[in-house]
């Protein structure tokens, strides 16, 4: 059962989605599967765009007491006046929703628009590994290609797992990563492993891991599009980061996709103080594309545009045609 506007629909049927899918055919974060993963934990799924203008990003509703917030983890590459931000004000208005979360995951080169007054506004980046420039490895960094050979030599292998013990192994290691880098309690694992537990369920994603000695010391979790795969979340144990075991899992999942017939692996996002990390990605050969995120509280919104609200929405009603 679907709610329907003139310019988005709660609880889509496939065939919208899908309609989207289409028009971004490397993207993850706008295919079917992620759409019914999110679904799972009990958020609305919301596809902003109806109309003429067709389906134009997948967003997903949330509500508690006094609040409802729509997350959009795609916004599309476009101008700041386009179809998407009017539709978007409209749904805003029509929802009463309290707060709008704005990524840009898989959302190559996409900006906000510099008229709209943001809570929060940042700039990240995306790194897109393209999978037909030959070979992977030759693409590397020196040191990388050592760190893969190193992997090689010590036995690394890397299996594709779907199942309830690859989710432990991928918790296990993703707390691991963080508490080496900022210490404990930074993670929970249960909160985290509903959602890759529901990613995998819809077929959304799959688990990449490193095994070493019959242990597994390195975990990746791979969201696929129809031509383009995103490195969603990742970890590893101390004696894997000592033998290059993700150096070496990166490699072999961008392998995986291009035999896949897939032309791009995003090996996902950085924001600007995430020196180390920009560099580890980069250094796959992968192209650094900035894009920006945001979030808008649009109780403050509306207070600081006063009297002036009902005009501004009156005009965005009418130049989406409402």
């Amino acid at each position: 059962m679907t709610a329907r506007s003139g310019f988005a629909r709660v609880n889509p049927p496939e065939s919208m989605v899908t309609l989207l899918e289409r028009q971004d055919p490397r993207n993850p974060f706008a295919t079917w599967p992620y759409a019914m993963a999110r679904g799972r934990l009990g958020e609305s799924v919301v596809l902003v765009g109806d109309g003429s203008a067709g389906p134009l990003a997948l967003g997903f509703e949330r509500t508690g007491w006094m609040r409802r917030v729509l997350e959009i983890p795609s916004i599309p590459v476009t101008s700041g006046d386009s179809e998407f931000w009017k539709r978007l004000y409209q749904v805003a208005a029509t929802r009463g929703l309290t707060r709008i979360e704005l990524n840009s995951y898989g959302a190559i080169g996409a900006r906000l628009p510099s008229d709209l007054e943001f809570e929060r506004r940042w700039t990240r980046m995306e790194h897109v590994l393209d999978l037909g420039g030959g070979d992977l490895l030759a693409g590397c960094h020196r040191t990388h290609r050592q760190r893969v050979r190193q992997a090689i030599k010590a036995g690394a292998a890397v299996e594709w797992r779907r199942d309830p013990s690859a989710l432990a192994d991928h918790a296990r290691l993703i707390t691991a990563s963080v508490e080496r880098r900022h210490g404990a309690g930074r993670v929970t694992p249960s909160v985290a492993t509903s959602l890759h537990a529901e990613l995998i369920g819809t077929g959304s994603g799959e688990i990449a891991q490193v095994r070493l000695g019959g242990e597994v010391v390195a975990s990746t979790l791979v969201l696929r599009a129809a031509d383009g795969g995103y490195l969603h979340s990742s970890g590893s144990s101390a004696e894997g980061k000592s033998v290059g075991a993700h150096h070496f899992m990166v490699i072999e999942i961008a392998g995986r996709l291009r035999d896949e017939g897939r032309s791009v692996l995003n090996l996902g996002g950085t924001r600007g103080d995430e020196v180390g990390l920009r560099s580890f990605k980069n250094h796959f050969g992968a192209e650094a594309i900035e894009a920006e995120a945001g979030t808008i509280d649009t109780d403050r919104l509306a207070a600081r545009l006063g009297a002036a609200a009902s005009t501004v929405l009156s005009r965005l009603r009418r130049a989406g045609g409402a």
